[in-house]
């Protein structure tokens, strides 16, 4: 059987243990959402990429058929 001091220790610790988990999926959480940004800003600035490309094409097509 555990005394009182050592059932107290082992709470004190389990909550240590807890709260530094808990700190460390915020952490995660914060981080996966600024991937999550990030991404989408990649996708929007390849999207925006692929149109300037689609125009460039457009504009060399349009002087090709002209000559």
């Amino acid at each position: 059987m555990i005394s009182d001091s050592e059932f107290i220790a082992i709470r004190a610790f389990d909550r240590t243990l807890f709260n530094s988990v808990d700190s460390a999926q915020r952490i995660i959480n914060e981080k996966n959402g600024q991937l999550i940004a990030l991404a989408r800003q990649l996708q929007a600035a390849q999207r925006e990429l692929e149109i300037e490309r689609g125009k460039r094409k457009l504009a060399e097509y349009k002087l090709l058929r002209r000559q």
